[in-house]
């Protein structure tokens, strides 16, 4: 659309024109950094991935004709009463680990099976392993049927994404057998 010279002149052109470029562009560039998602890297993250395969005999619900959990098949997070993994960094220099800190994002919900932690965690070298909670946030171990991978000792750089590759959780029991 073209404009003349008598629309350019107009009083209302003038006001629309100053509006665009002192209140609309600034307002959508603003719109637009905040979508851009900027986040605090404060230190490296961990991202775990896990799933739970039941490694007891078969087993049938009461009152069920097919097995409810076979040996060797993976099982829910739900049959394996596993409701949260977490992260636990035991650093190798013998500091604190992180995730023991209140609020520390090193929790995850079981059945997303992944988590990724922010970036919060000091550089070091880190024997990195997982841990099962029940849905009360309890511990689970080998004496609940619960067998966890061993920890793997893995660098954490700031800024950057160290990555557990996928960890084996084995269940021994189901819930409801």
């Amino acid at each position: 659309m073209a404009f003349s010279q008598t629309d350019l002149a107009t009083p209302l052109f003038r006001r629309l024109h100053r509006f665009a470029m002192t209140a609309a562009l600034p307002l959508a560039m603003f719109a637009i950094g905040m979508m851009s998602g900027c986040v605090s890297i404060d230190g490296g993250a961990v991202e775990a991935r896990w799933d739970l395969q039941f490694g007891g005999d078969t087993c049938t619900a009461p009152g069920a004709s097919d097995p409810l959990c076979q040996r060797g098949h993976r099982v829910s997070c739900a049959l394996g009463n596993v409701g949260f993994v977490e992260v636990v960094l035991d650093a190798l220099s013998g500091h604190d680990d992180p995730c023991d800190r209140a609020g520390a994002p090193c929790r995850f919900s079981c059945e997303d099976l992944v988590g990724t932690t922010t970036f919060f965690i000091p550089e070091g070298d880190y024997a990195i392993s997982l841990r099962a909670r029940d849905r009360a946030g309890v511990p689970l171990g080998s004496g609940d049927g619960i067998a966890l991978p061993a920890p793997v000792v893995r660098q954490v750089l700031k800024g950057e994404l160290t990555n557990l590759d996928v960890n084996l959780i084995i269940v021994q029991a189901c819930s409801g057998c």
